[in-house]
């Protein structure tokens, strides 16, 4: 028998029914990860605002990829967040929990993304907000400073000033330059 590559291999998905539920397509030599992606962007040597733990690069994974105010003990990447990849780190946990797992994406990767993030604002904003708001977002003061509440002390009546207005000051555009100070 020859041996013949493989780029691209599609076929019909049925449910135990035998209903049609859509098509699966594999591939046979993928592009880097969206964690090679990622790391790229990692930058340990400064104080960061959070941590974010990334476990493998699939959907089967994707409930233990979090926002943290300190780095766990699990043997992963804990991606330090800094005002200056605050976003890159936003749009890899927005991309890789916006999609719901099934059974059929089970143990699908999440791939390198293409440029087009880097120019779409909308895409950037949209991104944040998902984050921000998301129950995987672990971040509390519970643990330290909480660098991440969105809104300033004045709009949600707060009784007292907050340790950290890094993430208002981010989404205002004011970004400290040294977030651990209290930003």
């Amino acid at each position: 028998s020859e041996k013949s590559k493989i780029d691209i291999i599609e076929t019909d998905v049925f449910d135990k029914n035998g209903n049609f539920k859509g098509t699966k397509i594999f591939y046979g030599e993928l592009p880097q990860n969206i964690n090679r992606w990622i790391k790229l962007f990692d930058d340990k040597t400064k104080t960061g605002v959070g941590f974010m733990e990334n476990p493998a690069p699939d959907f089967q994974n994707n409930s233990f990829l979090n926002f943290t105010s300190i780095i766990g003990t699990r043997h992963v990447n804990y991606f330090s967040f800094q005002p200056q990849n605050l976003l890159v780190g936003l749009i890899y946990f927005s991309v890789r929990l916006c999609t719901e797992a099934t059974w059929l994406n089970d143990r699908d990767q999440f791939s390198f993304p293409n440029d087009g993030w880097k120019t779409d604002a909308e895409f950037q904003n949209d991104c944040l907000a998902f984050a921000l708001f998301n129950g995987q977002n672990r971040i509390s003061s519970s643990e330290g400073i909480n660098h991440w509440i969105p809104f300033t002390e004045q709009e949600v009546n707060a009784k007292e000033k907050f340790a950290s207005n890094f993430m208002s000051n981010f989404i205002n555009g004011k970004t400290s330059p040294n977030p651990s100070k209290g930003g």
